[in-house]
């Protein structure tokens, strides 16, 4: 085997090991993620790799990038309420589990909590790793082309849909859903993850306000 193949070879094992930890976890909070964030880190040293890589580097203003996360925000909140939800409840009897966050219901000091893990576990961490690293990966095996680019975003859909199925059927759906749109919206501004972190941030923001507020 030469360099070359076994460098491949490599590249493939340590990708399926990050994206089976990102579903699976390791069975404490937030394995799913951090695990998964420090070892793309790692990698990212380990082989030179920029953070271009993961759209870390910003291609466009700063006020453009929000613009179109609050744009994008309040586009998928007005479709997941009006056409999203009526089908999955149509299709599933039971509403989204979300016992796990029953905490933050009047709970000043859960909320906070909640809101820090909305944007730096989720909505940096997951990004990061569904759309900045598997996307590419999966692009990059594929050989890079439009077709590639569809399978990235179905399969990187398709896996974080799993990896929130703790929030049962309806919410694995729901949250499929959500990473469609983040994995277009990816490929649509050029590989600018800003946009969807902040955009993923706001979502459960959102949510995690509704929760506190009963």
């Amino acid at each position: 085997m030469d360099l070359n193949q076994e460098n491949r070879w490599l590249n493939i094992i340590s990708f399926l090991f990050i994206f089976s930890l990102s579903v699976f976890g390791l069975g404490f909070d937030y394995s799913k993620t951090i695990v998964p964030v420090l070892l793309i880190f790692i990698w990212m040293l380990v082989t030179k790799t920029q953070l271009n890589y993961l759209g870390l580097k910003p291609n466009m203003k700063i006020w453009k990038i929000i613009g179109l996360a609050l744009g994008a925000f309040i586009l998928t909140y007005l479709i997941v309420g009006l056409v999203i939800m009526p089908v999955v409840n149509s299709l599933v009897s039971e509403p989204p589990d979300i016992s796990r966050f029953a905490s933050v219901k009047g709970n000043t000091l859960e909320y906070l909590k909640y809101l820090g893990v909305a944007w730096f576990i989720a909505g940096f961490g997951e990004e990061v790793i569904f759309r900045g690293y598997i996307m590419p990966k999966i692009e990059e095996f594929l050989g890079k082309s439009n077709w590639s680019k569809i399978a990235a975003v179905l399969i990187a859909t398709f896996a974080f849909g799993l990896a929130h199925s703790y929030q049962g059927i309806s919410g694995g759906l729901l949250a499929g859903f959500l990473g469609l749109v983040f994995g277009i919206l990816y490929y649509a501004t050029k590989r600018n993850l800003w946009i969807c972190i902040i955009l993923h941030g706001l979502i459960d923001t959102a949510s995690m306000t509704f929760l506190y507020l009963g």
